[in-house]
């Protein structure tokens, strides 16, 4: 059995406006020590959905309802809300997409470490400060005492990173969730957080969901993917497979919007068109359709399921009435009638 099992899970917020439905029925799973990603663009329901694992959905105008919530034989759902901060820290944990917005900006950064070991642990002031300092180390900082006694904007962004993820694994939690851990952070931070990252989950056994817009993040690190797109999983696999041979549009489309190295200077960079659709309206085919060029007729009006790949092995599910062949994955667009000419890109 997983350790974490999400099936069916659906939020939504009640505004003055309407009903905004962020997430509309993902299912996904993540084994202990595993590592998996959500991927897609900035809206897609990548950061909702973590926050309804953590049980920090803002308010009494949220409704979060799934067939399955289960961490490792808890059911999330039934819990109350004093119940859930018990798990949170000890049995999972999160880093959050802004660390300087994250860290409070008025106590010392000794103070934000030692209260999550303290809320859950018997210990004494003197060992929670101890324990801290080596978490501190653990993650690259190499002066901890002046860390220690600094207030969070005295930090440099990616060292408020590390101080996020030393507090995230201060209790050793059976799942982490990193949300966007690498934004705002210069190439060579970036490279320095993803290593922290990866060897300290390693060494404790923790599972990680990787949420982020960063396609080579996932690539480096992540055994899994789902991509999402307007509160949906619209494809998923291995990461090899799902970035080797993507069946759906969308996920060709990300992959072609992206500057890689080792990319051919004969194959183009192709931006998606358009832009993802309002939460708010009501669509009752595939939501990606309007910036699709290979849409039919009928992906205006019928929901496209997850469905396995059956010309591979490896497990691939994706949600698309017309998926991409693998000679379209290499040129970007359709090269069958009556795409070629058609709309979309």
């Amino acid at each position: 059995m997983a350790l974490l099992e999400v099936e069916d899970l659906a939020v939504q917020f009640r505004t003055r406006s309407g009903v905004v439905r962020a997430v509309k029925g993902v299912s996904f799973s993540v084994e202990a020590g595993e590592v998996v990603g959500l991927v897609g663009e900035s809206g897609s329901g990548k950061s909702v959905t973590s926050l309804a694992l953590m049980g920090i959905t803002p308010g009494r105008h949220t409704e979060v309802t799934a067939t399955r919530l289960r961490l490792d034989q808890t059911d999330l759902l039934s819990l109350s809300r004093a119940e859930y901060r018990r798990h949170r820290g000890r049995d999972l944990a999160m880093v959050f997409q802004n660390p300087t917005s994250s860290l409070n900006p008025i106590v010392r950064i000794s103070k934000q470490i030692t209260e999550a070991l303290r809320a859950h642990e018997s210990i004494s002031g003197a060992e929670a400060l101890r324990r801290s300092r080596d978490l501190l180390a653990k993650v690259g900082i190499a002066d901890p005492d002046r860390v220690m006694n600094s207030y969070p904007h005295r930090l440099s962004g990616g060292m408020c990173q590390r101080v996020m993820i030393a507090i995230a694994l201060a209790l050793r939690p059976k799942l982490l969730i990193a949300d966007e851990p690498t934004t705002a952070l210069d190439v060579t931070v970036q490279a320095q957080v993803l290593e922290v990252l990866r060897e300290l989950t390693r060494e404790a056994g923790t599972a990680v969901i990787l949420i982020t817009h960063d396609l080579g993040v996932v690539a480096a690190m992540a055994q899994r993917v789902n991509v999402m797109y307007a509160g949906r999983v619209v494809e998923a696999g291995s990461t090899v497979d799902v970035f080797a041979r993507p069946r759906h549009p969308y996920t060709v489309g990300l992959l072609h919007s992206v500057a890689r190295s080792d990319r051919d200077s004969a194959i183009p960079l192709i931006p998606i068109p358009g832009q993802p659709p309002d939460p708010q309206a009501s669509l009752e085919g595939c939501a990606f359709a309007p910036r699709c060029a290979w849409q039919l007729a009928q992906c205006a009006t019928d929901l496209p399921l997850l469905q396995s790949d059956h010309s591979h092995e490896g497990g691939q599910r994706f949600a698309c009435h017309h998926p991409v062949t693998a000679q379209e994955v290499t040129s970007g667009r359709p090269l069958s009638e009556p795409f070629v000419s058609g709309s979309g890109q």
